[in-house]
């Protein structure tokens, strides 16, 4: 079994989680399998159905935000996703997170959340608070964090798509097939 221990210090926040893993085991515990070619086939013939199975089913085993700026917690997110996942092709692996902003020319643009400029990732003043959670559902975390930072998240066939609140995604003119499924957040 492996320890590993994932601290995020943000300008005025801290983000803690345990995790206790074994990178050859599923989340639950059970043995990673290898997927079958039609699992890859079905996967390709639905696009975003992985990514809506990986939401419903994921489970973080441990959360706790005290003050941290929501770039930070979504970033956070990201990682722990992919540190979770089953999947064992590293393309598909996780679930990729793109925020839809406002350029300083007045238009909504969409890039992948690793890919934002520093001026480009501030959501203003506002912090996350969570008290921590055990087993808590991926879901369900996301869901808080677009509560307390007024952000709407939805489902693509490539990822989720963190908006501000009331807003619509802006399709990425560099990312082919991009087409938003269903508003996941409450």
């Amino acid at each position: 079994m492996k320890l590993s221990l994932v601290l995020l210090l943000g300008v005025s926040g801290l983000a803690l989680a345990f995790t206790s893993c074994d990178p050859s085991r599923g989340v639950n515990g059970s043995k990673k399998s290898q997927p079958d070619e039609q699992s890859k086939i079905q996967d390709a013939s639905r696009p975003g159905d992985s990514i809506n199975d990986k939401l419903e089913r994921m489970v973080l085993p441990s959360v706790y935000f005290d003050e941290c700026p929501p770039e930070e917690t979504l970033y956070w997110l990201r990682i722990r996703a992919y540190e979770l996942d089953s999947e064992i092709d590293p393309p598909v692996r996780g679930v990729p997170i793109f925020i839809s902003f406002t350029s300083p020319g007045g238009s909504l643009v969409t890039k992948r959340i690793q890919d934002l400029a520093p001026d480009e990732r501030d959501f203003g003043q506002r912090r996350i608070n969570m008290t921590e959670r055990k087993d808590a559902a991926y879901l369900d975390v996301l869901t808080e964090i677009c509560k307390q930072a007024e952000l709407d998240a939805y489902s693509t066939t490539v990822g989720l798509c963190i908006v501000p609140l009331g807003e619509k995604p802006a399709v990425p003119s560099n990312i082919k097939d991009f087409k938003v499924l269903r508003k996941v957040t409450r």
